[in-house]
């Protein structure tokens, strides 16, 4: 059977004792990871019945039964201790693999949630504006398990055991509804007002691609990070273009387009709001632009992009917003006499 590759493969993991530092959760968002948690030691306890019957010593979970239920019982303290929903629960000195069993937990609610649609669907039409709210929900899960320390990380690996078989039982599949079945997002041209017309034209039709209910569920969590990596084109070439910077790229680009004298844009505040402009580019372009261009980062969620875009949206308009001082429009010295 070929192997089929997870989002988290290409990206380096912590060993799971490496230490991840001190990390909190309100508790509104806690009491989903509890549940969470507590979903899959009932997962796993499933298979006690089966070890009995195989006359197994001991399941191949027990470490993680014991693990999960050291979890559960410290997240019951914890809820207790905290009355209010805006409490912070904190967990000191969190192992990576502790911040796994919590990945593992929120991507189960997710799971469970995208089952639950699915049943109700296959009952009968639901209402778009239903299933958009409910869409909505299961993003905001999406994104809690890619947040802060969880960003990237790969789940413990019972999960990957466990996930393939929860649809079983519950009718077709994500993949084998017909497109009128299957739930379809929010047109993208509603969700963020693009003002510039490449971006627009590219990135919105990459979205509309990713968005298209015939594409393959797990698309999305895989492509969108070529939106982020186009978006970033677009920018480039764009200072590059206006600038007449033929050679440059990177760094070095930013370098002669804001800050080497006399700069191609110059946004005449003076030095202070020239170097803020620079370091706003440069930011994205460090933190972003290099990361999408170098690597694969199957983590990025709709909502992010979506962010983004409108970052870039904005950085193109500043763009228009400068005195541009271009080699070629300079004009040709006095001709001597």
């Amino acid at each position: 059977m070929d192997h089929k590759k997870t989002p988290w493969e290409d990206k380096k993991q912590p060993g799971d004792e490496v230490c991840a530092g001190d990390v909190w959760f309100y508790k509104t968002t806690y009491v989903v990871i509890q549940e969470g948690l507590k979903g899959l030691l009932k997962e796993l306890r499933k298979y006690d019945d089966v070890v009995r019957d195989l006359n197994l010593a001991a399941s191949p979970y027990e470490r993680e039964m014991h693990r999960l239920e050291q979890l559960v019982e410290w997240g019951d303290e914890r809820l207790k201790m905290h009355p209010h929903e805006y409490d912070q629960i904190e967990i000191t000195r969190a192992t990576f693999g502790t911040l796994r069993y919590i990945k593992a937990a929120i991507l189960l609610q997710v799971r469970k949630h995208e089952a639950k649609l699915s049943q109700i669907i296959e009952r009968g039409p639901v209402p778009q504006s239903i299933v958009r709210a409910f869409e909505d929900k299961v993003s905001e899960l999406r994104n809690l398990a890619e947040q802060g320390r969880l960003n990237g990380l790969r789940p413990i690996e019972m999960f990957l055991d466990l996930a393939p078989q929860e649809n079983a039982g519950q009718g077709p599949s994500e993949g084998e509804r017909t497109s009128s079945q299957r739930p379809h997002l929010p047109v993208v041209r509603q969700d963020i007002p693009l003002t510039d017309a490449e971006l627009r034209k590219r990135c919105l039709n990459l979205f509309d691609k990713i968005d298209d209910p015939n594409a393959s569920p797990s698309q999305p969590q895989e492509t969108l990070d070529t939106i982020v990596g186009d978006m970033s084109r677009i920018l480039e070439d764009r200072i590059r273009q206006l600038g007449g910077i033929n050679k440059d790229s990177g760094s070095d680009l930013l370098t002669v387009a804001f800050t080497r004298e006399p700069p191609r844009f110059d946004f005449g505040k003076g030095k202070k709001s020239q170097s803020a402009v620079y370091d706003f580019f440069k930011g994205y372009f460090d933190f972003v632009r290099n990361d999408v261009l170098h690597n694969l980062i199957p983590t990025y969620t709709r909502e992010r992009v979506l962010q983004l875009l409108g970052l870039v949206d904005y950085l193109l308009f500043l763009l228009t917003m400068a005195s541009i001082q271009r080699p070629d429009a300079q004009e040709p010295p006095a001709s001597q006499a």
